[in-house]
């Protein structure tokens, strides 16, 4: 009885994995193209290490896997995304005089390129502001004006909304408010 409900279960998962595979073959490619003809799909693609790298946004990672990769045209605007997992490994002594092994999670997500025909000659980045919400507006400025790991200077946007959600820094004022 017990090796029937294994086997059972077995199957039904098989099944649910197979349908799952079909899915993505079959009907996102569909999608894709429903939402704009010049959109494309891959099942097995992804974002090249190579662009998320060259963006500046994370540090340099250890482990890089990624699946579900659409890429093409959307009303005119070369894009670029598909889910991504990016990881970091450490090791470290442990108390008894053994290595503990971990892998960190730096990006997991869908990681999402634009090319809105526009030359930048400089860098700007755009990130999460997780410490207003945190410190306050004047510890949280303080705090990411110390950090030295970003390029150029912190920047402030007209825009209260924005600015509480992001934080921004560029190595050209003039070009980062474009």
């Amino acid at each position: 009885m017990v090796a029937a409900g294994i086997l059972l279960g077995w199957v039904f998962y098989c099944d649910l994995k197979q349908r799952g595979y079909r899915f993505k073959e079959t009907l996102l490619p569909r999608i894709a193209q429903l939402v704009d003809p010049g959109l494309q799909y891959n099942a097995d693609g992804m974002i090249p290490p190579s662009i998320y790298e060259s963006c500046k946004l994370y540090r340099n990672c250890d482990r890089y896997s990624g699946s579900d990769l659409f890429w093409g045209t959307y009303h005119g605007v070369s894009v670029n995304f598909s889910f991504l997992h990016t990881e970091f490994y450490t090791e470290s002594s442990s108390r008894n005089g053994g290595r503990t092994k971990q892998w960190h999670s730096i990006f997991r997500g869908i990681f999402f390129v634009a090319d809105f025909n526009k030359d930048f000659h400089s860098l700007t980045l755009v990130k999460p502001d997780n410490l207003e919400g945190v410190l306050g507006r004047g510890i949280s400025s303080f705090v990411q004006k110390m950090d030295s790991s970003q390029p150029g200077k912190l920047i402030r946007m007209e825009d209260p909304v924005f600015e509480k959600e992001f934080v921004i820094t560029t190595e050209d004022e003039q070009e980062a408010r474009y």
